[in-house]
């Protein structure tokens, strides 16, 4: 395993002691594997590395042995007793990979962000996409270019927040993820824009910068939220725009080395599907971004037009 500081975190309230990495061969689950083994040595937790495939094969796991081999840099990934292979086989790619991780009893599912369907497109397609949505545990997804990049004290975790019922699950999760890897925490609030080209900046846009009265009265009610008393000012950031962007791009501008933010638990049809802005940040980011489930807390309070709707 990799050799890094040991701590101890948990996610949600609940001790970290398995995580499974999600791979499908290719370099583009690399940067997704070796976050995972990080996370799992710095948690003393077991690592279980999952392909799924529709025809199993010993072939196949001695394939992904190598795969792990080589990205881990062991000498046998199967000698490494912290280190667990499988190769598993169901309906579809994410159920099978959802039906192992209830098998080990996970605490966090980690995958990459680009594979076999070309450079532009999630894993596999839409798995990433499907696994976010639909996991019970908490999902960290990893794209290639940020490979080198992970949270640290040069790296903030950037936590997306909203008045909406979802901050706790997800400042819970990231101040677990920044104390994990000694990282500041920072927050992001988007109010969504009002006018008709806002949503089409890719540049960070303050709202201190358009009205600082609006500006003042949401960072007021951000510092009520619970664990934030300890956040210094300048790591509060107030964005004004489209959400995705306006998130991503902060997460940009501040060298972030994951993004966090929480989404409502769905069942049914709409369980199969995220929102948009969850979508379109996993898409944009070019860092990891750790996706936390929680299911609505009654109404959204109102500072005039203000989301993170996940």
């Amino acid at each position: 395993m990799l050799d890094v500081a040991t701590e101890s975190t948990s996610f949600l309230m609940r001790p970290v002691r398995t995580v499974v990495a999600a791979v499908d061969l290719s370099p583009g689950s690399e940067a997704a594997l070796v976050r995972a083994a990080t996370l799992a040595a710095r948690a003393e937790a077991a690592l279980h590395v999952v392909h799924a495939d529709e025809t199993p094969s010993d072939g196949l796991r001695r394939a992904l042995g190598d795969f792990v081999d080589t990205a881990l840099g062991l000498g046998t990934a199967d000698s490494d007793a912290s280190v667990r292979l499988a190769v598993v086989q169901g309906r579809t790619v994410p159920a099978a990979v959802i039906q192992y991780g209830r098998d080990v009893d996970t605490d966090v599912l980690i995958t990459g962000t680009r594979g076999k369907s070309g450079v532009d497109r999630l894993l596999v397609g839409s798995v990433a996409e499907a696994l976010v949505a639909s996991a019970p545990w908490p999902v960290l997804t990893v794209p290639t270019c940020a490979e080198a990049h992970e949270p640290s004290p040069e790296a903030p975790v950037l936590v997306a927040v909203d008045f909406d019922g979802l901050a706790e699950a997800a400042l819970r999760a990231g101040r677990a993820l920044a104390d994990l890897h000694g990282a500041p925490l920072e927050l992001v609030h988007v109010v969504r824009e009002r006018g008709p080209y806002l949503g089409l900046s890719r540049r960070a846009l303050s709202l201190n910068e358009v009205e600082p009265e609006w500006a003042a009265e949401v960072r007021q009610r951000l510092s009520r939220l619970s664990p934030l008393s300890d956040l210094h000012a300048d790591a509060v950031h107030v964005s004004l725009g489209a959400s995705s962007r306006q998130v991503t791009a902060v997460a940009d501008a501040v060298d972030a080395g994951a993004i966090v933010l929480a989404t409502h638990g769905r069942r049914g049809v709409a369980h199969a599907m995220l929102g948009s802005t969850a979508e379109a940040t996993l898409r944009r980011a070019r860092c990891a971004v750790l996706t936390v489930h929680a299911g609505t807390v009654g109404k959204p309070g109102t500072v005039r037009r203000s989301a993170i709707a996940a």
